[in-house]
């Protein structure tokens, strides 16, 4: 990943439990929307190529954890 050249910058993001192909986006597009997940716990996995474009194949993650609406617990 680029600082010197931000705008060239790629990556590549899923939600695994949610989805199994990889999104690849670039620079334009910083985010990812999800919505309608059911309670569960996901892994948003991110990978991004260095300044030579290889590919960091391990990425960084975040657990997300979706908890069900207050109406249907017990």
């Amino acid at each position: 990943m680029s600082c010197r050249a931000p705008r060239k910058n790629r990556y590549t993001y899923n939600l695994d439990g949610f989805e199994r192909d990889l999104n690849y986006v670039d620079s334009t597009r910083r985010f990812a929307t999800y919505t309608n997940l059911d309670p569960a716990i996901y892994a948003f996995r991110v990978k991004a190529p260095n300044n030579s474009g290889v590919w960091n194949e391990e990425g960084k993650s975040v657990e997300v954890v979706i908890t069900p609406p207050w109406w249907k617990t017990v």
